[in-house]
């Protein structure tokens, strides 16, 4: 799927716009500020309640830390999931449209790393004070719960599930 198949969004709050950006490499030329984790097990993805709603795994990372530590970090944090293995699908690339109180961190380019798992264990959910709940969520209803689900989002997920299927059917073949 190429980038230009997917819709752009744009966050109010930030001001920023947002386009995802499918590849298996990771960029060294943009600066990562945070993860969202696509979880899937039997046509459901994982999501986590946190205080704005349901959600997806997502969360900033932290100094120090690899793209691949903050995603096994907050998945753990936010849902009890272990994640066994987890794979770099894509980013979300994020142009800072106007400066306000709400993005004055964040470089003018910034990017929010994607990643996917369906091979993962779940725990008892600890850290009650991030997330109070999660689940299991069929695919083709997470719209109707989710806090602020878009049409990036949509084809984000779709993507990433046609590429867990992809992946759990060469699992099989080997």
């Amino acid at each position: 799927m190429n980038s230009n198949k997917f819709p752009k969004d744009f966050w109010m709050e930030t001001k920023s716009s947002i386009e995802f950006i499918p590849t298996s490499l990771i960029p060294k030329n943009i600066h990562f500020t945070a993860i969202k984790m696509f979880i899937f097990r039997n046509e459901k993805i994982l999501l986590t309640k946190v205080p704005r709603g349901w959600d997806i795994p997502t969360g900033h990372i932290e100094n120090g830390e690899t793209l691949l530590e903050t995603a096994k970090r907050e998945t753990k944090e936010e849902t009890g999931a272990k994640l066994i293995t987890a794979k770099f699908i894509g980013y979300f690339k994020l142009l800072k449209l106007k400066e306000n109180k709400k993005n004055k961190r964040y470089p003018k380019i910034s990017a929010i790393a994607a990643f996917l798992s369906t091979d993962f264990k779940i725990g008892p959910l600890e850290n009650k004070f991030e997330a109070t709940d999660r689940k299991l969520q069929k695919l083709n209803s997470i719209q109707k719960i989710h806090h602020n689900w878009s049409d990036l989002m949509e084809y984000t997920m779709r993507y990433a599930y046609s590429l867990s299927k992809k992946h759990d059917k060469e699992k099989k073949d080997i």
